[in-house]
C-alpha cells in the first residue's frame, strides 16, 4: 500500500469515528434496559439514555459517539407561556413562548384563568404550570463587550438550515358534519388537515430557498387508492377546509416527500398547512400522537 493510499485511509477511519449531533422523536422508554427508542430521519433506533429522560413524543437531542448513538435529553422547552382555556379533569392549554400549545397539569394551590403568564416546569411528565408569574423577567448581569467585525465587507454565504415543525391541532371535516374527529382521514367523504400555529412562516425568511420538505404520517387504517396531501389556508379549525395542489404520496407510516412548492407556500403564508384531499379510505393519527402531521423542512438562506 502506498503513502497516499495509508493516509486516505486513516483519515477515512478518523472520519467514521467523529462524533456528531442532531435532533429525533421518542416514540418509547425502555426502563428495564434504561434505553429510548428514537425516530431519527424516518427511522426508529433503540440507543442508550443520558441525562434526564424524555417522555414518549418529545423531540429530542441525540449524540454519536462515534458510532454509538445516545440520547442525551429532551430538547428544551420554553419556561414560560400563557394560558389558553379553562382547566378541565386537572389540566390546562397553554400557548407556550415556543408557539407550540401543550396541555398540561398544574399545582393545586394555583387555579389557572386564560390569559395568564405562568412560569413551567418539564421535568414532570406532560409538564406542570408552577403559577403565574408576577412580571416578565429583565435579564441582568455584564453585558459581553463588542466583537470587531473583520467581514462587514466580506461576501455573504448562503446557509442551510432545517427544522421539524410539530403540528399543534389536527382534525377530519366531513360536509354534514363538520370537523368531527382529531383523526386526519382521506377518504371519499372526508378531508383531513394538520395546522401549526404560525410556526413556518414566522420561522423562514421569505427569501429563502426551500431545498427539501417531508411529511411523516402515522397509520391507523389504509385500504385503497393511494392517499393525496396538499396544503390549506386554515390557520385553526374554522369553517371548510380547501385543500389544493395535491399529490399522491405511498399509504401506511414514515415519511413523505412533497413537493418543495408546498414549502415557498408555507413560508410566506399563503397557506398554512397541509392536508388530505381525499384518495383511497385512510387514517392517520392525530396532533401530538406517534410524530404523525411532523414537518420536515430543509431550506437555504
Amino acid at each position: 500500500m502506498t503513502l497516499g493510499k495509508k493516509q486516505a485511509e486513516a483519515a477515512a477511519n478518523l472520519a467514521s469515528g467523529m462524533s456528531r449531533l442532531t435532533t429525533g422523536i421518542c416514540v418509547g422508554i425502555n426502563w428495564t434496559s434504561y434505553s429510548a427508542k428514537v425516530n431519527v430521519g424516518g427511522g426508529v433506533v433503540d440507543m442508550p439514555m443520558a441525562g434526564d429522560p424524555p417522555v414518549t413524543g418529545d423531540k429530542v437531542l441525540v449524540g454519536f459517539l462515534g458510532n454509538q448513538p445516545v440520547c442525551i435529553g429532551p430538547v428544551p422547552k420554553p419556561a414560560t407561556g400563557t394560558v389558553a382555556g379553562s382547566p378541565s379533569g386537572g389540566r390546562v392549554t397553554v400557548n407556550a413562548d415556543d408557539g407550540v400549545t401543550y396541555t398540561v397539569s398544574y399545582l393545586s394551590g394555583y387555579t389557572p384563568v386564560s390569559g395568564n403568564r405562568v412560569a413551567l416546569e418539564w421535568s414532570v411528565p406532560g409538564g406542570l404550570i408552577l403559577g403565574a408569574v408576577s412580571a416578565e423577567s429583565v435579564p441582568t448581569g455584564p453585558t459581553a463587550p463588542s466583537v470587531p467585525d473583520d467581514t462587514a465587507d466580506a461576501p455573504t454565504k448562503p446557509k442551510t438550515y432545517s427544522r421539524t415543525f410539530n403540528p399543534t391541532n389536527s382534525g377530519s371535516y366531513r360536509s354534514d358534519s363538520g370537523w368531527w374527529i382529531d383523526e386526519v382521514w382521506s377518504a371519499d367523504n372526508n378531508v383531513g388537515a394538520y395546522f401549526y400555529g404560525g410556526q413556518i412562516d414566522s420561522s423562514i425568511p421569505d427569501s429563502a430557498e426551500v431545498l427539501e420538505i417531508r411529511l411523516y404520517l402515522h397509520s391507523i387504517y389504509e385500504f385503497g387508492d393511494k392517499p393525496t396531501i396538499g396544503v390549506h389556508t386554515l390557520s385553526s379549525k374554522s369553517g371548510a377546509p380547501t385543500v389544493t395542489s395535491e399529490v399522491e404520496v405511498s399509504g401506511g407510516s414514515g415519511w413523505k416527500k412533497l413537493p418543495t412548492g408546498f414549502g415557498l407556500a408555507l413560508k410566506n403564508g399563503t397557506k398554512k398547512g397541509v392536508g388530505t384531499n381525499h384518495g383511497g379510505y385512510h387514517k392517520f393519527s392525530p396532533a401530538r400522537s406517534h410524530n404523525s402531521g411532523a414537518l420536515y423542512i430543509k431550506w437555504r438562506k
